[in-house]
């Protein structure tokens, strides 16, 4: 027999309470008590309850009663040579795993979408705009590369950029601070007693992080009065 996905009114079945309750405690409304919070939120993950998007949306139109498409998807563009090889980085790996956790958590699905000599940016965007799809995430590229021209009509999305190697196109941006971490780096290796304190990179991730890796050990070197050891960069 097929078991269907897990529903609130499982939940509150489980727990003998309302589906309202569920409801509001999955929310975190401040209305519901921590600890009936807490509990609904624990069961929903032992069941593996996730959220309908397609009920999510729904229930925003009866709100609102004003149409509003659903979206259940979001686009991952990966415009690297190799496609493979973006997520052979384990940074990058991880950034892809971390999205595609929190989409799931929210009920939506993360797909990818290769962006070169099989799918131009014309095409993409009319797949996209096909399918529904509003969200579009893009992870690190090589910053030479111009999206604003790819194809795509941007303000049809919305549009989160991973790190600060694309500079022709308007996003909201997520990424650590580059250029802190490295300073970060050099005092902790300081403090434990090294002094000859080196920086080996390759050219391409030199190039995809606008240096500021690079340019933070040089910066944290000279505030902790060191000798500077040209960084290394390979080709």
């Amino acid at each position: 027999m097929e078991i269907g996905r897990p529903s609130m009114r499982d939940i509150a079945r489980i727990l003998n309470i309302s589906h309202a309750t569920v409801s509001m405690a999955l929310r975190n409304n401040p209305r519901i008590s921590k600890r009936r919070r807490e509990q609904v939120q624990r069961v929903a993950k032992e069941l593996g309850y996730r959220p309908d998007p397609m009920l999510s949306s729904l229930a925003i139109y009866r709100q609102s009663k004003q149409a509003r498409p659903i979206a259940a998807t979001l686009a991952w563009i990966n415009r690297w040579s190799n496609p493979r090889q973006l997520r052979s980085y384990s940074e990058y790996d991880q950034y892809w795993r971390g999205a595609e956790d929190a989409a799931r958590r929210l009920g939506y699905r993360l797909d990818e979408f290769p962006v070169g000599a099989e799918m131009s940016g014309k095409r993409l965007n009319d797949i996209l705009l096909a399918r529904g799809i509003q969200g579009i995430l893009i992870p690190p590229h090589n910053p030479d590369e111009r999206w604003i021209d790819l194809g795509i009509d941007w303000q049809k999305f919305a549009i989160v950029r991973f790190g600060f190697g694309i500079a022709d196109l308007r996003a909201d941006v997520i990424g650590n601070d580059q250029m802190r971490s490295a300073e970060l780096a050099v005092s902790c290796i300081h403090k434990n007693g090294y002094r000859a304190i080196g920086f080996v990179t390759d050219h391409l991730f030199d190039l995809r992080t606008g240096a500021n890796f690079r340019m933070g050990y040089l910066r944290a070197m000279e505030m902790q009065g060191l000798r500077t050891i040209p960084p290394l960069v390979l080709p």
